[in-house]
């Protein structure tokens, strides 16, 4: 895996499809096909002697395998020489039964752009980090600020639940499951808030700051409009009240005058 500190022209941007989800990680430009097979073992949880094939996508859309150090030479240039903005892999657990075969649970969709609806999660120092919409208050880990926005404004780790920006996610150096060091009392800005406002999943709880706890039972008490859809929602709803109550009154005088 490669820290955030290597530069961008060094590396590859890689899409890994497995299992119904998308994995996008980086590797370097010069990997070789062991630390590749590495790589693909790390990403897909696979055990120690498990057999996999993997499969690299041309131009066309059509699956190439990747068994040896020079079809992956060979992937690699491609994509240098088409300018490509990102390598794909398949994997599947199992290998053909003959050479040229397709692999158990293959399917010729899965390589058709659209055929299929994967969830994309992005791997950065063990974390998996998934596009998620807030709902409530949000606190990003790295650089301690808010996270709003309309749609999927930010990160979450499906392992650790940590919580960050999106232009943040590649910067963060902490290693998924590591132990967040508590920060000061008095230091708001700077608390690391890895879950905020979310039940615990698969009963795991995170800490969250005191203070973090006390601002949000004042939030819920008193709510007030956060994002712009929020508060166009909450002009409607006050505008729509005054109307039918201006409408009601209108007609307890107009009803007397004309019965």
């Amino acid at each position: 895996m490669l820290s955030s500190e290597e530069t961008q022209d060094d590396t590859i941007r890689m899409k890994v499809g497995y299992n119904g989800d998308i994995l996008v990680t980086s590797i370097a430009s010069e990997i070789t096909y062991e630390n590749l097979r590495k790589e693909i073992k790390e990403i897909c949880n696979f055990q120690a002697g498990q057999l996999f094939t993997m499969k690299w996508v041309d131009e066309e859309g059509d699956p190439c395998v990747l068994s040896c150090q020079v079809e992956l030479d060979e992937a690699i240039r491609l994509y240098e020489l088409n300018k490509d903005s990102e390598l794909t892999i398949h994997v599947f657990p199992n290998v053909p039964e003959k050479p040229g075969m397709p692999c158990i649970g293959e399917d010729r969709n899965i390589y058709r752009r659209g055929a299929r609806r994967w969830r994309k999660l992005y791997r950065v120092n063990g974390h998996l980090f998934q596009g998620k919409r807030f709902s409530k208050k949000a606190i990003c880990y790295f650089c301690s600020d808010r996270i709003w926005g309309l749609g999927r404004q930010g990160y979450k780790c499906i392992n650790c639940k940590l919580l960050v920006h999106k232009r943040c996610h590649k910067m963060v150096k902490q290693a998924c499951g590591d132990t967040v060091e508590p920060l000061p009392v008095n230091s708001m800005k700077e608390t690391p808030i890895i879950n905020n406002d979310e039940s615990p999943q698969n009963g795991v709880h995170t800490p969250v700051h005191e203070s973090t706890k006390n601002e949000r039972n004042n939030e819920e008490k008193t709510p007030v409009p956060q994002t712009p859809s929020e508060v166009l929602l909450f002009s409607y709803f006050f505008f729509f009240v005054q109307w039918r109550l201006l409408a009601a009154w209108i007609g307890c005088w107009c009803v007397p005058l004309y019965s």
